[in-house]
């Protein structure tokens, strides 16, 4: 029996953050997160990178372009996965 790990939104949101690091080795913009997630909105993206903040996952400076930065991530900080058949 094989189970895909399905992410949550916010560990695609630290997923993606991780992945542009490495790759162009400075900080997205919140344009570039809701771009590269396919989400709705820029506000979508607000949303998410706040939740990351307010749990100590990220730090951003709001306002302020290409200023997010992981913190030491934690997975029990970015919520856990579901198991799907």
């Amino acid at each position: 029996m094989r189970y895909a790990l399905k992410l949550t939104s916010r560990q695609r949101v630290v997923r993606f953050i991780q992945t542009f690091w490495s790759e162009f080795h400075y900080a997205p913009t919140v344009q570039e997160v809701a771009n590269g997630l396919g989400l709705g909105s820029r506000n979508a993206a607000i949303y998410h990178i706040r939740a990351l903040r307010a749990l100590g996952t990220v730090e951003w400076t709001e306002g302020d372009n290409r200023t997010i930065k992981l913190k030491e991530v934690k997975p029990w900080r970015i919520g856990t996965t579901n198991l799907q058949k």
